[in-house]
């Protein structure tokens, strides 16, 4: 091998052109001019013959097929030269033979000079072509690694000792499996090379696969391969390898994020599906195990400062059980210097990569509860605070431990992520609820009286109306009973507004208690109040509807230190047509009402009618015009 070639090691599989002629022109310039002289000496000797131009001819041939093209023309003029001198001496000298001899070593002598400048062109081509595959083979960014049939190293390129570590110098000749193929590997690596050997198709051979390979330091990574047999004699084989790291993470955080977008897509879908946000809290802790968590815990801090577990999730129910048994015995300590505790104090999520004992002391509330703790094997957590409109309102904690899993930053992440969705899902659901509570109790505020919780007027109007349309189609009808308490504002004068206020929420739920569910008793203002009772069969059961209201009231209220005896006059009116109205009803009935305390029995009144059952009843009297309400026969004096 010249000092070029050793200089510039041949790429495996790719012959060098023979270039050791021209690295010698002056030899065989020389062999040609000796060759021609022999000749025209034979020439001259024997004399002129078909044979001998034919061998003068060869020196230029020679020379053209080994020289370069200014040799061989040198050797074409000496050729020439000799043909032209050999011919004086005698009469051949100027005749036709020696004319043609002449000719022939010229055209010889000129198209041994073309096969040169033909032979040269090509020569140079192929070290063009060798010196660019050279040059590739140096400055490619992958690896080139060739091997011999032995699965010897034969070369390798500049790419190749860096990636794997390796210095060409030393590495040539030694074992390919033993220095980039993982140990576990290298057995199939040898069966497979066999395989080939022995002439069997290889199964990697022209194929481009993903193999882990090895550093020299002992680091494995991904390659990508493909191997071709460079030659059949002697058997070679190269393969290019590339380091894929950079992109098998690339398709490791595509498929990361691929599956993060996943979970949360599947987490908003349950959060969004119900307004029970205790309900799709449950169901996202069990979509995080086993895809995020051996165990999940979502914990909701509550209005007096405890830290309460809302939902839990594990793939084995039996440890299920042993949680809940443990949250009994073991609540969540707010005060406690580690754990959700802390997270929910600090409003800062926690990232335990490891658990250590340590830890645990610290949780431990004695040694029983360190022994449980240590039972169920916590190797890695992270808690993130559930937070909404600025507050913390809870957490969520996420622990791995069968699994062996270890949460990094990014687990942090997509754990805050999560955490985010939850406290919104909590505050919507939270607001939905306030926003319904508030308004029940507007429209209660609207249409209830505040004092004794009754309907007011507007609502009692809007029943009543309703019953009036029903008329004809149900077997009763509606009937309205008015009434007011006589001499409640004497007792209101005497004894303050208080013990009046008192007094109406006692006669409203006296009122109410006696009624069927279905009536409707209503406080207009003052001590008015209203009845509206539906369905009923006709003016005889209204008027002991009436009756029955009158006597209840006379029975003495106990209000505080005061037993106080009252009366009622009651005005009543059926309904007796179409063409009633709320406004005609309420206003016939205030008129019996008023009829009724004119008459001053302390009764009640029919609207249209006599007062009905009064002949044989006994006069009725109350408090009113009598002195007003005294302290209990048995309350001390208070003198």
């Amino acid at each position: 091998m010249t000092n070029l070639a050793r200089a510039r090691p041949e790429v495996p599989g790719v012959r060098a052109a023979d270039d050791s002629l021209t690295s010698r022109p002056a030899f065989w310039l020389w062999v040609a001019v000796v060759v021609a002289t022999s000749v025209a000496l034979v020439d001259a000797i024997a004399g002129a013959s078909l044979i001998l131009i034919g061998l003068l001819s060869t020196a230029p041939l020679l020379a053209g097929v080994r020289a370069r093209p200014r040799q061989t023309a040198l050797v074409g003029a000496y050729a020439t030269a000799l043909g032209i001198v050999l011919g004086v001496p005698d009469e051949f000298f100027g005749s036709a033979d020696h004319l043609v001899r002449v000719a022939v070593v010229v055209v010889v002598s000129a198209l041994a000079v073309w096969m040169a400048i033909l032979r040269e062109r090509a020569l140079g081509a192929a070290a063009e072509s060798r010196n660019i595959v050279h040059s590739v083979f140096e400055s490619a960014l992958d690896c080139i690694i060739s091997m011999d049939a032995n699965g010897r190293i034969v070369d390798l390129n500049p790419a190749a000792e860096r990636t794997f570590g390796l210095d060409r110098e030393r590495v040539v000749g030694e074992p390919l499996c033993d220095l980039i193929i993982p140990e576990r590997f290298r057995s199939a690596h040898r069966e497979g090379l066999e395989r080939v050997a022995r002439g069997e198709p290889g199964r990697i051979l022209d194929e481009r696969v993903e193999f882990t390979a090895v550093r020299s330091g002992g680091e494995e990574f991904p390659v990508e391969l493909t191997v071709t047999r460079a030659s059949e004699e002697p058997l070679l084989f190269t393969g290019f390898a590339r380091d894929v790291t950079e992109r098998r993470m690339a398709q490791d955080e595509r498929a990361r994020e691929e599956r993060r977008s996943a979970f949360l897509g599947d987490a908003g879908v349950l959060l969004e599906s119900s307004l029970d946000y205790e309900a799709a809290l449950a169901h996202v802790a069990r979509l995080t195990v086993p895809r995020l968590a051996d165990w999940a815990f979502v914990e909701i801090l509550e209005a007096d400062g405890s830290i309460n577990r809302l939902a839990m999730a594990h793939s084995d129910p039996a440890k299920e059980a042993l949680i809940r048994e443990y949250d009994q015995r073991y609540p969540i300590n707010p005060e406690a210097a580690e754990g959700s505790a802390k997270v929910v104090r600090t409003g800062r999520p926690e990232l335990m990569a490891d658990i250590p004992d340590e830890m645990l002391e610290l949780l431990a509330e004695d040694p029983e509860h360190l022994r449980i703790l240590k039972s169920l094997g916590f190797r890695s957590a992270m808690v993130v605070p559930l937070r909404a409109r600025g507050r913390v309102i809870g957490d969520i904690a996420l622990v791995c431990a069968e699994s062996g899993r270890r949460y990094d930053e990014d687990d942090l992440a997509l754990a805050q992520e999560l955490a985010l969705r939850c406290a919104l899902a909590i505050d919507n659901a939270r607001l939905y609820e306030e926003t319904r509570r508030n308004e029940a109790l507007l429209r209660d505020q609207a249409l209830s009286d505040p004092l004794t919780g009754l309907a007011n007027r507007t609502l009692f109007l809007d029943r009543l109306g309703l019953a009036l349309t029903r008329t004809g189609r149900r077997p009763g009808e509606p009937a309205l009973l008015f009434f007011d308490l006589d001499g409640f504002k004497a007792i209101n004068d005497e004894f303050g507004h208080h013990v009046g206020d008192q007094l109406l929420i006692a006669v409203a739920t006296r009122v109410t208690e006696l009624l069927r569910a279905e009536d409707t008793v209503s406080r207009f203002g003052g001590d008015e109040f209203a009845i509206l009772c539906e369905d009923v069969a006709d003016e005889p059961r209204a008027i002991v509807i009436a009756e029955r209201v009158v006597a209840t009231l006379r029975v003495p209220f106990d209000l505080d230190d005061w037993s106080v005896e009252l009366s009622a006059s009651l005005g009543v009116v059926f309904a007796r047509g179409p063409e009633e109205t709320p406004e005609s009803m309420l206003r016939n009935a205030d008129a019996a009402m008023y009829e009724a305390k004119r008459k001053g029995d302390a009764g009640y009144q029919v609207f249209g009618n006599d007062p009905p059952g009064q002949a044989g009843a006994p006069p009725r009297r109350t408090a009113l015009g009598r002195p007003p309400p005294s302290r209990r026969d048995s309350d001390p004096d208070p003198d």
